[in-house]
């Protein structure tokens, strides 16, 4: 059972983490039409 939560936990964190580094790609793009 711990093995699986990890393993959620883990899934979380990169799909958190891909959410935040599109953000910032989305952020840069927005910068560099100005």
């Amino acid at each position: 059972m711990e093995k699986v939560k990890e393993l959620v936990i883990a899934r979380t964190n990169s799909l958190n983490l891909t959410i935040i580094l599109e953000d910032i790609h989305l952020k840069m793009k927005v910068r560099t039409k100005k």
